[in-house]
């Protein structure tokens, strides 16, 4: 199959970003054109996904606009747009529904908002558009209750590289604390996401105050101006910087802690189960549906400081027993990103309704 898929970035890290480029390499493995409609494309990608096209940027052509080129040039090809862009045959709602984010957090930039809702809409609404890619079944029933069809839904949740995201152990977990700063025997809680509001990082900062002793706070993929938005005071906080990957930091934490208020799914913890660190999550996370499958601990149904810190003291506890992170880890494998690529190959060919 000839495979355009449409992301604002096409680079290794990042959420969604992260995942186009996962899927775009299973495919392209699996003997698939695949041609990269992106803004940037990352230095290090391979040459078959092609280089930024500087002309493009310059003149600030839409990708909506490329779309339409690329699909009038290769009629026979099928698209998959990773990002908001009206026109592809499959929309992937890797973000979830911006209207259920407007519900969950509040609209504080209500011009915007709208605009996002109003471009999702012409998303769904697009005549050439085949179906939708949820990652999570509460997103696909976020999607009927938009309005579209569940005929033309499919659920294909995140996978993880668990040949990447391994348990570390000692000399390499000293070796990372240390960089960070932080003593062997100081526990560690994590936390992961560019929006601290909707990630619930003010929920986890009252939750750590009261424990005792008080965890230390990494905090990854924030600027100094958005962790500035949450008072983190009376908490030892770290805020780790772009050298430091997310495989080291899961690999010097020893609880990651993900307590959004909205989420269509959540990588970072499949991620910590793959390095056998657990996790705890709110309930409206996605990937909470695949804890709950494997009867895994951690998942929080009410947002309260009490409630989440009683789930932290429990999860630290847990990961002191080495049974426990070999569980974590066995249920991170049954989900290998491969497997999504796959399962999204099967969709392109044969259409709906996806088998399990």
């Amino acid at each position: 199959m000839k495979i355009i898929l449409v992301v604002r970035r096409f680079q290794p890290a990042g959420g969604v970003e992260g995942k186009a480029w996962e899927l775009a390499h299973g495919l392209h493995v699996r003997g698939h054109e695949v041609i990269i409609l992106a803004g940037h494309i990352a230095a290090g990608a391979p040459a078959w996904a092609g280089k930024t096209r500087w002309r493009d940027r310059l003149k600030q052509i839409p990708l909506q606009k490329r779309l339409e080129d690329q699909l009038a040039r290769m009629p026979e090809a099928i698209a998959v747009s990773f990002s908001r862009v009206p026109g592809a045959h499959w929309f992937r709602a890797g973000g979830g529904l911006h209207r259920e984010n407007i519900h969950a957090c509040g609209s504080p930039w209500k011009a915007r908002d709208e605009a996002i809702a109003r471009l999702e809409e012409d998303i769904l609404n697009h005549p050439r558009l085949r179906g939708v890619a949820a990652l999570s079944r509460r997103g696909a029933r976020e999607l009927e209750d938009a309005g579209v069809p569940a005929s033309r839904i499919a659920v294909i949740p995140n996978g993880v590289d668990s040949l990447r995201f391994v348990p570390p152990d000692k000399e390499e977990r000293a070796r990372v604390r240390g960089i960070l700063g932080v003593s062997d025997r100081e526990p560690v809680a994590l936390f992961v996401g560019g929006d601290p509001i909707r990630k619930g990082l003010d929920l986890l900062a009252d939750a750590l105050r009261l424990l005792s002793p008080r965890p230390v706070l990494i905090t990854a993929g924030l600027t100094a101006s958005r962790q500035r938005k949450v008072s983190l005071h009376g908490l030892r906080t770290v805020r780790a910087g772009e050298r430091t990957g997310m495989l080291e930091l899961l690999q010097a934490a020893d609880v990651l802690v993900l307590p959004s208020r909205y989420e269509a799914f959540g990588n970072a913890p499949l991620e910590a189960l793959a390095c056998g660190v657990p996790a705890v999550i709110s309930s409206r996370c996605g990937v909470a549906e695949l804890f709950a499958a494997h009867g895994l601990p951690g998942i929080v149904e009410e947002l309260s400081a009490e409630m989440l810190a009683g789930e932290i003291r429990a999860a630290l506890e847990r990961g002191r027993v080495e049974g426990h992170r070999r569980l974590l880890r066995r249920a991170a494998e049954a989900h290998p990103s491969p497997a999504v690529a796959e399962r999204w190959e099967r969709l392109l060919e044969k259409g709906l309704p996806l088998d399990v």
